[in-house]
C-alpha cells in the first residue's frame, strides 16, 4: 500500500501509536491470558503475578514492580511469571515522549537537519537519564532498575546508532 505523507502531529501520532498497538497487543493480550490460567492452576497465591500481568498490557508492569520495592534477582520475584514484562514498560513509556521528539525535530516528516535536531532534542535527555541511573543504582536499585527516568538513556541511544547510521 502507498502510505500518505503524515501533515499534522495528531496524524502522525496516531499513525504512530497504532502500528505499536497492531503489532504488539495481539500477542501480548494472548500471552497474558494464556499465562494468568495457568498461573492461577499451580500458583495458590497469584496475585502478584497476575497484577504484574495486568500491568502489563498497559504499560506500566515496571511502576508496579517499583511500588514493590522488586528487586529482580531476589528468590522472592521467582514465581512471578510476568517479571519480564517490566521492560515492555519501559519502552512503552519511552514511547510517549520519542515521537514528540522526532515530530519536533522534522526527522518524522524528512525535514531538513532533521537527524541534527533529534540528536540535539537527544542528548540532554540522554545525559540527564545516565546521571539519574548512577546516582539511583547504588541506593535504589528498584528505581534505577525499572523506571524510565532512569533507562531512557538506554533507548535513546538506540535511536541515536540508528540516526547516526
Amino acid at each position: 500500500t502507498c502510505a500518505l505523507p503524515i501533515s499534522t502531529l495528531a496524524d502522525f501520532l496516531a499513525s504512530f501509536y497504532a502500528r505499536r498497538v497492531r503489532r504488539i497487543m495481539p500477542a501480548l493480550l494472548v500471552m497474558v491470558l494464556v499465562t494468568s490460567i495457568a498461573i492461577c492452576l499451580v500458583d495458590p497465591n497469584p496475585g502478584t503475578s497476575l497484577i504484574t500481568g495486568i500491568g502489563s498490557l498497559f504499560g506500566a508492569s515496571n511502576v508496579y514492580l517499583v511500588v514493590r520495592l522488586t528487586d529482580y534477582f531476589a528468590a522472592s520475584t521467582e514465581l512471578n511469571a510476568f517479571l519480564h514484562t517490566w521492560s515492555l514498560g519501559v519502552e512503552e513509556q519511552f514511547y510517549l515522549l520519542f515521537p514528540l521528539l522526532v515530530w519536533f525535530s522534522g526527522f518524522g516528516r524528512s525535514r531538513p537537519h532533521a537527524a541534527k535536531k533529534l540528536v540535539i532534542f537527544l542528548l540532554p535527555i540522554l545525559v540527564a537519564s545516565l546521571v539519574s541511573f548512577c546516582i539511583l543504582y547504588p541506593h535504589h536499585q528498584p528505581q534505577a532498575y525499572f523506571l524510565i527516568a532512569s533507562r531512557f538513556w538506554e533507548l535513546a541511544m538506540g535511536s541515536l546508532v540508528f540516526v547516526a547510521s
